[in-house]
């Protein structure tokens, strides 16, 4: 048997998040991280000293509050260094879910009755909801469907959907519920060869966890992902790029518009301790870069190279997985077998023929194994794939602080419980 070795030095990491020496964890495997990560101790220390010592109104002229001001700048700026675009392109919000809300009303203003959105039934309910109820406003509202076999999208399904009315493309990164990933690039390159004037947005709400992301790079119009499950507070980020940021309905306060751009799709000012500690995913990252001998100081490249470790230590933890599931005849699991991390997230969703996924997740729990079942807002999902919603799938998600040993020990209890 083939001896794994930990990718990253996972004791040095675990330092850095408290909810793993807290004693009423102990001698869990948590491995319901695609429902909200852990937090890490950056970001603690942060929102602590804000909430301590400058938790009034920020931008003033006196000292806490100048203070104040200048903590939150420090999470604009990070995020837009991080994903290589402007500080004015960077937007939070409560969550993604109010993200999507808040450009949905927007579009609904922009757009005109007889246009076209495209949406998916992969998504998770936040993403697909607030631009299906468009149609109220006599937007068209067209589906791009997943295989009915494993939940995956194609491309080859979408291109025909597009026509000359088509104004917006909307798809996740990564499925929330079976963990298939969209070549993002690969689908915008093949969009924008059809019609290029097409604005597409992105959820990446469960592929943010696992890689960097560049926003020019993936050449999309608006991103949207949750910093509660990356390692930070309940926050939303939002990107928008520029050049639509600028043409889109005013959303906030009439007196902001004339402030800038950034102000145009926050409504009012979501929790400031929050984003002023937001700055703490970017600090952790670049610490886990430098504990491993990969950082340059600078915070895109540093993240990058942190991502990079991250998808060699979730490759091990997926394959132990995917192994041991691919040997039980009675399984099915969504989003495929195969154990690449460019095309899915170590987020697996499954189903027995022989039990039902609460009786399995209930199984698992009992042994300390922290995980769920059900639809997890992916109801589309579940129906497309002739799941009972009710019961869905049980979904094991696990991110690069898990262990190889706990890997091994979900699957052993995996081989006990499924009969």
């Amino acid at each position: 048997m083939t001896t794994l070795t930990e990718a990253m030095n996972i004791q040095a990491i675990r330092q850095h998040f408290p909810a793993f020496s807290y004693e009423g964890n102990k001698d869990l495997i948590f491995c319901e991280n695609a429902g909200g990560s852990f937090v890490n101790k950056f970001v603690l220390d942060k929102h602590h000293h804000y909430m301590s010592n400058t938790r009034v109104q920020p931008y003033g002229a006196y000292s806490p509050s100048k203070e104040a001001g200048e903590a939150m700048d420090a999470s604009y700026n990070a995020f837009a260094a991080m994903h290589g675009v402007s500080r004015e392109e960077i937007m939070f919000g409560p969550s993604t879910s109010m993200n999507t809300y808040i450009v949905a009303q927007a579009l609904a203003k922009d757009l005109s009755s007889g246009d076209e959105l495209i949406v998916t039934n992969q998504d998770h309910e936040a993403n697909g909801g607030a631009w299906r109820r468009l149609a109220e406003h006599g937007i068209e509202i067209k589906e791009w469907l997943v295989n009915p076999e494993d939940g995956v999208l194609d491309t080859k399904a979408l291109l025909p959907l597009i026509t000359d009315k088509t104004k917006v493309i909307c798809f996740p990164h990564c499925s929330n519920l079976v963990g298939a990933a969209n070549d993002v690039k690969a689908i915008v390159q093949n969009i924008r060869a059809k019609k290029a004037d097409v604005k597409i947005i992105v959820d990446g709400v469960a592929w943010a966890p696992h890689v960097h992301l560049d926003f020019v790079d993936l050449d999309i119009d608006a991103y949207m992902y949750s910093l509660y499950k990356t390692y930070g507070p309940h926050l939303g980020l939002l990107y928008v790029k520029k050049s639509w940021l600028e043409t889109l309905s005013h959303q906030g306060h009439f007196f902001n518009e004339a402030k800038g751009v950034g102000y145009k799709l926050t409504p009012a000012g979501p929790h400031h301790n929050d984003i002023a500690c937001a700055s703490g995913v970017v600090d952790y990252y670049q610490a886990v870069a430098k504990e491993n001998g990969i950082a340059t100081g600078d915070i895109k490249s540093d993240c990058a190279a942190m991502f990079a470790k991250v998808e060699e230590q979730e490759t091990l933890l997926m394959g132990v997985l995917l192994d041991s599931l691919a040997q039980k005849d009675n399984v099915k699991v969504y989003g495929g077998l195969e154990n690449n991390r460019a095309n899915r997230a170590p987020t697996i969703g499954f189903s027995s023929s022989a039990q039902s996924s609460t009786e399995i997740s209930a199984a698992l729990r009992a042994e300390k194994i922290g995980c769920s079942s059900g639809h997890f807002y992916a109801y589309r999902l579940c129906e497309a794939i002739g799941l009972d919603t009710n019961d869905g799938v049980v979904r094991i998600s696990l991110l690069h602080y898990n262990t190889i040993d706990e890997a091994k020990r979900i699957a052993k209890t995996l081989d006990e419980v499924l009969t």
